[in-house]
């Protein structure tokens, strides 16, 4: 195969995930003009149940397809892994699809516990969510397969799909007036069926590709779902810990904060502003991640980690403190009810930009296969994030909802960086993490007291040109920096 360097890769992945992460900021201002709060925390709610679903569609299936695939170069190994691996997926989710569909009415009376009249008008919604549930999950494994093979034009035509059905039909929505709540659903559903059958396509063409001089070709192995099962079992947990996290704080709030829907809706779409940081995570994630799994149980690996870890607190950290300083300005876009959603952007960024880190420190282990420390680390933190939620969110309301967000992802860092250089030493610095997170605070904090005006405003960007140099000046003499990025940029794999 042609050697191909890490940054055309990167410039793959970041092109899609500009789009991707792009359009979900950008239709936030359309959406507030046509959506009040409580309709946008229905909707908030509903996509928050259909990621919850998703995750209980994959059961770990899609960490055990990441872990093993690289195990061997036998191609007859790889093809039952992905057969067996989609299969399984496939069948999970339409059993589980059928049983929210059944169950519909009294999921959605949970969902929307705080507001009996608005679960029974909204309860047909679920039957759209959790089919749309289903086919992100189509979408979801074959990205990761595209992923791991590393085949980065493939995975952003297939990420890009979705967006390049959803866009026009969004636009042309608004421009007529007719965008609700019930008509962005079914805009959904169309660009993720649609997506979804890309994926098949695509999906198609691996397996194919990977049996050729196979001469064992079955669709499905009890023997290789055997040896999958254990580590998926175990990050089965860990995916329920992880659903509480993601969805803990705006349910909850929907149960205990004075205002209830209003307060969710606020949060919900403030949480999305900060989720912009996203997109600096995703393109870490695709690049390195499989690349650094194929290096395996080795120096390189743990070199190349290190500089990573360091290479993402000195870029993520600084495009976060960026987002937060002019959250406030960024909702000026917004229809003014959710304006004061701009003082809460921090939680959605400081929570993104830990969760990154930590799958970052994590990788170790993925490598080790110690999928019960993994689990461990994130059960804990979803029981923090519970705890502080319901001690926080009946006094504090939004702000109680986002620290107890906030800790429970810097738990988990702390615990991976702990335990994986414990038995994985790759040599991580935690100090940088604590001036990352105490500048973190401080601006946060700032932001929150200071009310935005045209003076702020220009402060606010001779502290941005201030710091900007002061990097610059930085790295100019600091040459580690500059080496590591272009290292980073310039490694080839075959």
């Amino acid at each position: 195969m042609v050697k191909r360097n890490l940054l055309n890769k990167a410039i793959h992945y970041t092109f899609s995930s500009i789009i991707n992460k792009g359009t979900a900021f950008l239709v936030l201002p359309v959406i507030s003009n046509f959506l009040a709060p409580g309709e946008y925390a229905v909707y908030a709610l509903m996509a928050l149940f259909s990621s919850i679903a998703a995750l209980f569609y994959q059961v770990g299936i899609h960490q055990s397809l990441m872990t093993f695939y690289h195990k061997t170069n036998d191609n007859q190994y790889k093809s039952s892994l992905v057969k067996t691996s989609y299969f399984t997926i496939i069948l999970n989710g339409l059993f589980l699809t059928t049983l929210i569909i059944l169950f519909r009415t009294q999921i959605t009376n949970l969902i929307l516990s705080s507001d009996s009249v608005l679960a029974s008008r909204y309860t047909y919604l679920l039957i759209w969510f959790s089919i749309i549930s289903l086919l992100t999950v189509i979408k979801g494994i074959t990205l990761a397969l595209l992923n791991i093979r590393q085949n980065s034009k493939s995975y952003s035509k297939l990420s890009l799909s979705t967006n390049i059905v959803f866009i026009p039909l969004f636009i042309l929505s608004a421009i007529l007036g007719f965008l609700t709540l019930d008509i962005l659903v079914k805009i959904l559903f169309i660009s993720s069926l649609i997506s979804a059958i890309f994926a098949f396509y695509y999906m198609q063409q691996i397996i194919s590709e990977l049996n050729i001089n196979c001469t064992n070709k079955v669709i499905f192995s009890w023997k290789m779902l055997k040896e999958i099962l254990p580590f998926s079992i175990i990050i089965i947990p860990a995916t329920i810990s992880i659903l509480f996290l993601q969805s803990a704080d705006r349910y909850m709030l929907s149960l205990f904060s004075p205002d209830k829907l209003h307060d969710t809706g606020i949060y919900a779409i403030s949480y999305k502003v900060g989720m912009i940081l996203s997109l600096l995570t995703s393109v870490f994630d695709l690049v390195f991640f499989p690349f650094i799994l194929k290096l395996g149980n080795s120096d390189l690996a743990k070199k190349h980690l290190k500089r990573v870890y360091n290479f993402y607190l000195l870029i993520g950290s600084l495009i976060g403190y960026c987002i937060i300083i002019f959250s406030q300005e960024i909702f000026l876009l917004f229809n003014p009810q959710y304006a004061e959603g701009g003082k809460y952007v921090f939680i959605g960024v400081i929570s993104v930009f830990m969760h990154g880190l930590a799958n970052i420190i994590v990788l170790g282990l993925y490598i080790l296969r110690k999928s019960k420390k993994i689990s461990a680390g994130i059960i804990i933190g979803a029981l923090i994030n519970i705890g502080l939620n319901y001690i926080l969110i009946p006094e504090y309301g939004m702000l109680g909802a986002g620290i107890a967000s906030i800790l429970a992802y810097l738990f988990i860092v702390i615990y991976d960086l702990f335990v994986t250089e414990r038995i994985f030493a790759v040599g991580y610095n935690p100090f940088y993490l604590l001036i990352v997170t105490i500048i973190f605070g401080l601006i946060s904090w700032l932001n929150f007291l200071i009310e935005s005006s045209v003076n702020t405003l220009f402060y606010k960007l001779g502290y941005i040109i201030i710091g900007f140099l002061i990097l610059l000046f930085f790295m100019k003499k600091n040459r580690e920096y500059k080496n590591m990025i272009i290292d980073l940029l310039q490694v080839k794999n075959k």
